[in-house]
């Protein structure tokens, strides 16, 4: 039972990446599934709802008689596979079963944060005085609030994590908690790196773009490391298996002759490598590569899947134990399939970002030019500087027609937002207005209003708008192009999901857009803006709005920037623009008379406009590409 609950949710992660096995993996996850709700604790005892951590005494035999003990960080893990399982069958019965586990939890829950770690399932007490290291329960409940939107479960994982941080992340007790190992009794005896890399995931996905909390990230995942990643076989004493008297095996007893490396050890109480484990580092390593783009993260990752391939056997099978010489049939030396399983899914993590690292990210960010108003999506000159670039590049289109230098830069997360006003929901109250075309409620840290149009970012939308500690979504109802005396006109509305209760938001939260971090994979950034206004004629002002977007990930990074071309341009601020971004710069309008090209013919209706025809999509994805490969981008 204490393994099953891991399979289903890996079995869901696999059927992701195995498209052809979809079905035969769902079935295998939905049967793992059912057969733990159908065991669950009854209704009216004390951790009813919740799945049973063992049956038939546990793997070892250990605790026969003991099938009401619960060992509270499970039922979390099973609740996120049927949070998973719902969003790839959509059968509601899973959804239900993970809120069911969460009402307990809510229940349960102590003043500190946390829970017990081990409990009776009917009447509720406490096994040990060890309080649950609740990492699992935290990743449970963000993953419910993201599924299922109720408030109640971001202020539960709120309280979770305040109890990590003033706990472990303080004086690092990460204590080894696992359902075939006696609670340890002594603090900093008995240490694990699972929920510290567990813990470093947390902080990298709830506070994107934290300079802070990714330090703190990386610090958590160096002390993983340090203390539980073998890079090269160590030099230690003869092999001796068995328990201690302290119920942990000895430490660095595998003779040297024998380690397989590099590895992951599991816990100081079984100083041994473990496939799990080292499914864990990579999957660790993998975020934080995609969040830093530090390519020593991805070499780690990729030295500890090869020693994972190293150890397949040709049919597939990899040992738990990585430890040269053992056969499957060694009874010291059990094969847990959710290791396995875990492993799986981190070498197909592997993959996919193997993947991202060859395909490089391209955004062009801009207004209606990038967005290709009256043109098709084809058309648009990002489609067509993908046909130019090929399969090796991924252009994505960030362009939404009527932006000016202010939302656009907002929208890329270079222009910190806030609330311009409270916000009011009153109970059952799923949206309200808080702005319009003209004033969409959201300002810039100096005052600035910005503009939101339609579609809302396109290939990198604006939603999900994290909004404090919440997140809502923004909605343009009643959109209209060209209303008169107004060029766009509509209600800003933002909606939540749970309407349950009562809220008020405070002027001055901070407003953070779902694409702000799509800079994190963007190779190349080309920038494309002006048109709209946003910076009074003032080519200083335009100039600082595009170096703003370019800092954002750093000047030494890839990036281009489209001279402004339209009618109202002069000759010098043409000359102080392209001054200021030098070889950057990509002169649309100068590069078609050196064509022999009228510039005016690759406009829109062969008229002065700064929207152009097919032929001037061409032509300016032709010179951005130019432009690209003469700085050695591609």
């Amino acid at each position: 039972m204490e393994k099953l609950w891991n399979q289903a949710s890996v079995w869901i992660g696999l059927a992701g990446g195995f498209l052809a096995k979809r079905e035969r993996l769902l079935t295998a996850a939905k049967r793992a599934a059912d057969y733990l709700i159908a065991g669950a604790v009854p209704e009216g005892a004390a951790l009813e709802r919740f799945p049973r951590t063992y049956e038939n005494g546990g793997e070892y035999g250990r605790f026969v008689g003991e099938e009401d003990r619960i060992m509270l960080c499970y039922p979390a893990l099973c609740g996120r596979a049927f949070v998973h399982l719902f969003e790839a069958t959509k059968d509601g019965k899973y959804l239900d079963a993970a809120r069911r586990i969460a009402g307990t939890y809510i229940k349960l829950q102590g003043e500190d944060g946390t829970w017990f770690l081990l409990q009776n399932a009917v009447t509720g007490k406490e096994y040990a005085p060890n309080r649950l290291l609740p990492t699992d329960v935290l990743e449970f409940f963000e993953e419910l609030h993201r599924v299922d939107g109720n408030d109640v479960y971001r202020r539960t994982a709120d309280k979770v994590f305040a109890y990590i941080e003033k706990g472990p992340m303080s004086d690092w007790n990460w204590e080894g908690q696992f359902e075939d190992t006696r609670p340890s009794s002594v603090r900093w005896k008995n240490l694990t790196k699972h929920p510290a890399c567990a813990t470093a995931v947390y902080l990298l996905k709830r506070f994107p773009d934290d300079a802070v909390r990714l330090a703190q990230a990386e610090e958590l995942v160096r002390f993983a490391e340090d203390q539980f990643v073998e890079w090269t076989a160590p030099y230690v004493g003869r092999e001796e298996t068995g328990d201690a008297d302290d119920g942990s095996w000895d430490h660095f007893c595998l003779p040297h002759s024998r380690w397989m490396t590099p590895c992951a050890l599991e816990q100081y109480y079984c100083y041994w490598p473990i496939d799990a484990s080292a499914a864990r580092l990579i999957n660790t390593y993998l975020e934080l590569w995609r969040t830093t783009r530090k390519h020593a993260y991805l070499a780690k990752a990729r030295a500890l899947g090869a020693a994972a391939t190293r150890m397949q056997e040709p049919d597939g099978w990899i040992n738990t134990w990585w430890i040269k010489g053992v056969e499957r049939n060694d009874d010291r030396y059990h094969t847990w399939i959710n290791c396995m399983l875990e492993t799986a899914l981190a070498l197909s993590n592997l993959a996919k970002a193997d993947k991202e690292e060859k395909t490089k990210t391209v955004i062009c960010w801009g207004d209606s030019i990038t967005e290709g108003m009256s043109m098709k999506a084809e058309d648009a000159y990002p489609s067509r500087l993908q046909g130019l670039l090929g399969e090796d590049y991924k252009v994505l289109n960030s362009g939404d027609g009527g932006e000016n230098v202010v939302t656009i830069p907002a929208r890329q997360g270079a222009l910190p937002l806030k609330t311009a006003a409270a916000i009011a929901f009153a109970a059952g109250e799923s949206k309200v207005q808080i702005g319009d075309g003209e004033d969409n409620g959201f300002r810039t840290d100096d005052g600035c209003r910005i503009k939101l149009t339609k579609p809302l970012g396109r290939d990198i939308p604006v939603n999900p708008v994290r909004i404090g500690d919440g997140s809502y979504r923004v909605l343009l109802d009643d959109f209209k192009w060209n209303t008169p005396g107004h060029p766009i006109s509509y209600r800003l509305c933002i909606e939540r999901a749970d309407a349950s209760a009562a809220k008020e938001i405070p002027a001055g939260t901070p407003v953070v857009f779902a694409s702000s971090s799509a800079v994190k994979e963007a190779y190349c950034e080309v920038f494309l803006m002006g048109a709209n206004g946003g910076w009074d004629n003032d080519i200083g002002k335009l100039i600082a709005g595009h170096r703003r977007m370019i800092a954002r990930r750093g000047a030494d990074r890839p990036y281009l920037v489209v001279v402004p071309y339209w009618g109202g341009i002069t000759e010098r601020q043409v000359a102080d623009f392209k001054a200021a971004f030098g070889d950057h710069a990509v002169d649309f309008r100068a590069a078609a008379v050196a064509c022999g090209l009228d510039p005016v013919s690759l406009m829109l209706r062969n008229r002065p406009d700064c929207h152009l025809n097919a032929a001037g999509y061409d032509f300016l994805a032709q010179q951005v590409h130019e432009r690209g490969r003469a700085l050695g981008y591609w």
